[in-house]
């Protein structure tokens, strides 16, 4: 499930996509590994970041930048990264 804040910007709590440095890289740089979980308190991530972009819209430069994101020919996706951007 994902929540719109207006016609660009899409709110996806639906999994938590932790990414990080290989702690054993073979020879070379350490590459990044990415992991996707199912995220349990997605309905709490979504509501709690739209209440973020509701507090956002109503300052100048906000607005101005939440105005722009969705007069763009692209979208948006919020997404949490690592388990604390879960919103407990």
């Amino acid at each position: 499930m994902s929540r719109y804040w207006g016609k660009n910007i899409v709110i996806d709590g639906s999994t938590i996509r932790e990414e990080f440095e290989d702690p054993l890289p073979t020879l070379g740089p350490p590459n990044m590994v990415v992991r996707d979980t199912t995220n349990p308190k997605a309905a709490s991530y979504e509501y709690q970041t739209q209440e973020v972009f509701r507090q956002m819209e109503k300052t100048a430069v906000g607005g101005m930048l939440i105005r722009k994101i969705n007069s763009s020919p692209h979208n948006l996706t919020i997404r949490a990264l690592n388990q604390r951007a879960s919103l407990d």
